[in-house]
């Protein structure tokens, strides 16, 4: 118990074994290995149902068997779990010897070396050895039981001299006295179970709000964001962009512009989260529970000792009762000098009188004046002292305090309270009530100590010195002390730690902010860097990229973000010749002949309606031949007369003007095999 003082335990009697219901425990010993052949080397013949070993019954070679043999499952305990089973039987072995060694019935058997029958040759002469053990201790308790009996039957036959009866008590009062102390007794264990009970109880309240505590915050910390939609923003606007401007200097600028307004963006709502969650632990730390959950705590060690002060309250009246028993004086003395709590036309005349008679019963409950040689006086009841610290010892019995907290609650809501206590707030918790009630319990008991409850003073030619009362009521004063002494340490001690539990629970949500922030904003920064490589490297963010549970940056290849651009066609070489014009020659002469029509005939003509003029056709073509090198070899090498013999061909005529489409076909059928050639 927490209550109790730990005392150190003497070392124990290793050569004393310890009496045991068991009579034999067998430990079979083998090596690891040993355990692991046995266990792996096991094989079925499935068509036979025959069960083999590897190293101890192995299939007979003379039989077909070997290929179909399968190693027999277990789904309950699966063959993969061994080496678990071993090595933790193998952590626990020497503490499993040890405990079992204390009650001196454990037998080793070690099986490395034996067969099946061999181990159970071993066991069975363990078995046999023990039975034989146990009929001879049986045998020989019979024996001694029977000469006890005898013995016993012998003194029997003597008559039985008691010593002459003294009478101290009368029967009354003797039974008047043992329902006191059965009454108190069963009021401190009650009250006590009780306590015990609510401190449980609120040790369980602790660790289970703690542990929602934890879990709610930790559901704060990974709740959605908005990351996802400004990277996706900037993931398409980085794409948008044609390739070619990649490659510009004032793109890139532009591109690392965008990048670092994307850091902003990031990193502005990461500090905002972190500013919310810094602000939601310091409502943690201010909501007042801890304060509560004090008071409770202190309410319950301040009903423990004023269970005390019951308990010493009711050994008093007895040895004062005793006392008088024994010397024929009241113990009481006048009975207008005893102090009654509550009793009759005085209570009532207090209930009237208002403020005196609120001060007269708060004298009544720290005992009556007593008499005149200075002797503490004989009080009814015990000391009251939690409505003297607390203002109300009533509540305190009650389960984690919660009448308390109904009254806090009611108090609050009539305007007498902000319903918010802070930490270090004197609204429970904020000062040691413990001590306080312990020293009001303390000042109550010092009147019983040696230094104030005197002996009287002795007669003349009488020798001095305490009576037995007087030491009997010091005797008890003095536990009553230490005892509440304790429990002040106790009750102590539970604060501080229920304190420094809450306080690490808290350092430790401070703790989850710094590591949550950290891991948010280095995912932003590995954003930033990819992006402002891919700007560096000219390329597009082709991949998806995704921001998962705010601290993972996934890059998704398998969803692409921009279609790949299209792949260029093959070039074709077209063949060139000296004397023949290719298609992509023809194609280029036709326009120049089509623009050179258009010009002077001052519009665009159809191609069948499309002519030039003989002279505007020579001029062409010597220009074509001396500027456009793409043209054959032999048309750049011609002289003026062939370009006239050309048109000589083109206008037989002599109508001055040739289709531009005869023209082409003229120049398409040109060359070898051709009525002309260059």
């Amino acid at each position: 118990s927490e209550l109790a003082e730990p005392r150190a335990k003497p070392p124990r009697d290793t050569s004393k074994l310890v009496p045991s219901g068991i009579d034999l425990v067998l430990y079979v010993e083998a090596d690891q290995d040993a355990v692991l052949r046995r266990n792996l080397g096991r094989r079925t013949d499935p068509e036979t149902d025959t069960a083999f070993h590897l190293d101890t019954n192995r299939p007979p070679y003379d039989v077909v068997c070997k290929e179909r043999l399968l190693v027999p499952t277990n789904p309950s305990n699966p063959s993969f779990h061994l080496s678990f089973q071993v090595a933790a039987h193998d952590v626990a072995a020497d503490e499993l010897k040890q405990f079992f060694g204390q009650f001196g019935t454990l037998h080793l058997v070690n099986s490395n070396n034996l067969t099946a029958e061999g181990l159970f040759a071993a066991v069975n002469s363990i078995v046999h050895h023990q039975i034989d053990k146990r009929v001879q201790d049986e045998t020989t308790a019979a024996a001694a039981d029977a000469e006890a009996a005898e013995a016993a039957a012998a003194v029997a036959d003597e008559p039985l001299v008691l010593p002459p009866a003294v009478a101290k008590l009368s029967e009354p009062l003797a039974v008047v006295l043992a329902r006191m102390w059965g009454t108190a007794e069963t009021h401190f264990r009650n009250g006590a179970c009780k306590v015990f009970r609510a401190l449980r109880e609120e040790r369980a309240l602790v660790s289970i709000h703690l542990m929602d505590v934890r879990v709610q915050f930790d559901d704060f910390l990974r709740r959605p964001d908005d990351k996802q939609p400004k990277l996706s923003a900037f993931l398409q606007a980085f794409n948008s962009l044609p390739e070619d401007m990649r490659f510009d200097d004032n793109t890139k600028a532009e591109l690392h512009l965008r990048s670092e307004e994307l850091r902003h963006d990031l990193w502005l709502e990461t500090e905002e989260r972190e500013a919310a969650a810094r602000a939601r632990l310091v409502a943690i730390r201010g909501d007042g529970w801890l304060e509560q959950r004090l008071a409770s705590l202190e309410r319950n060690f301040s009903f423990l000792i004023q269970l005390e002060m019951d308990r010493f309250n009711t050994s008093l009246n007895m040895l004062l009762d005793y006392n008088s028993a024994l010397t024929g004086d009241a113990p009481e003395g006048m009975l207008e000098e005893l102090a009654v709590e509550g009793g009759g036309d005085d209570a009532a005349g207090d209930k009237k009188s208002g403020k005196k008679g609120g001060k007269d019963d708060k004298k009544t409950k720290k005992g009556a004046a007593g008499p005149a040689d200075g002797t503490p006086g004989r009080s009814a009841l015990p000391v009251d002292v939690l409505s003297c610290v607390l203002g109300g010892g009533g509540d305190v019995k009650e389960k984690g305090g919660k009448k308390a907290d109904k009254k806090k609650d009611k108090k609050d809501k009539k305007g007498k309270g902000d319903g918010r206590e802070t930490p270090g707030s004197d609204a429970g918790g904020g000062d040691d009530n413990i001590t306080a009630v312990a020293a009001e319990a303390t000042t109550a008991l010092a009147q019983w100590l040696p230094e104030a409850f005197l002996p009287p003073a002795a007669e003349d030619g009488a020798e001095a010195g305490p009576s037995g009362l007087h030491e009997a009521i010091w005797v008890q004063a003095a536990l009553a002390t230490s005892r509440i002494g304790r429990l002040t340490a106790k009750g102590g001690a539970a604060r501080m730690l229920l304190r420094s539990d809450v306080g690490v629970v808290y350092d430790e949500l401070d703790q989850w902010i710094g590591t949550r922030i950290g891991e948010e904003l280095s995912v932003c920064e590995r954003v930033i860097d990819l992006s402002q490589q891919a700007v560096e490297d000219q390329v597009a963010l082709t991949s998806d990229w995704v921001i998962d549970d705010g601290v993972t940056l996934t890059i998704n290849p398998s969803r692409v973000l921009l279609e790949p651009p299209l792949t260029p066609p093959t070039p074709v070489v077209v063949p060139l010749d000296a004397h023949t014009l290719n298609n992509v020659q023809l194609e280029g002469l036709h326009t120049s002949l089509q623009s050179a029509s258009a010009a002077e005939m001052g519009y665009a003509a159809t191609a069948d309606e499309a002519a030039l003029s003989v002279g505007s056709l020579s001029g062409l073509l010597m220009r074509a031949a001396a500027a456009d090198t793409e043209l054959p070899k032999e048309w750049c090498a011609q002289a003026d007369t062939q370009f006239a013999r050309v048109c000589e061909l083109l206008d037989p005529d002599d109508t001055g003007f040739v289709l531009v489409s005869k023209a082409m076909s003229f120049f398409a059928n040109s060359g070898a095999g051709s009525d002309w050639a260059w």
